[in-house]
């Protein structure tokens, strides 16, 4: 249960964090957050939310999933000192329910920053992509990503929203 994927400008992670750990509760395990660097910017203005820019939306994205991990890890409670996000206790009670934690989604496919935070952070992705052969691509640099940080490229869950042709037999 969850968003496919939520900026991360919309919320604090601190409570992102929190909102995500109720659902897992309350579905007895069944959350999952799916989070991406944002790019809707007439939403943003729509909302009245600031809209950074692209280099700032992945650093925030970093140290989102880096938050995020540390409160769902029972053995790290500590304060967290970022760029952008100042927590004086990364205490997340109650704990989630699933095990080790609820899967973290990474939506997107920049090749640079995206997929190598999905390598880095996240058990599953959701790709963008509009041929078999841009899918393709996209996979062999997560692969790439993966070696690089020397994570089973194999774990990651891939997903995609594909907005081509039909795909064919052999797609």
């Amino acid at each position: 249960l969850g968003a496919l994927v939520t900026g991360v400008t919309y919320r604090h992670p601190g409570l992102l964090a929190k909102i995500a750990t109720t659902l897992d509760v309350l579905s007895g395990g069944r959350a999952s957050l799916g989070i991406g660097a944002a790019w809707y910017d007439r939403e943003h203005e729509g909302l009245g939310v600031a809209f950074p820019p692209t280099a700032e939306r992945f650093e925030r994205l970093e140290e989102t999933l880096r938050i995020v991990l540390r409160m769902w890890d029972p053995k790290d409670d500590g304060p967290f000192e970022g760029a952008y996000y100042r927590l004086a206790e990364t205490l997340c009670v109650p704990a989630p329910v699933s095990a080790p934690h609820p899967e973290i989604l990474i939506g997107g496919g920049g090749e640079r920053k995206t997929l190598r935070l999905v390598a880095r952070y996240a058990d599953a992705c959701n790709l963008f992509a509009s041929t078999p052969e841009e899918v393709r691509h996209k996979l062999d640099v997560l692969r790439g990503h993966c070696a690089a940080e020397e994570r089973d490229y194999d774990t990651v869950l891939k997903t995609m929203t594909y907005s081509g042709d039909a795909a064919t037999e052999g797609d």
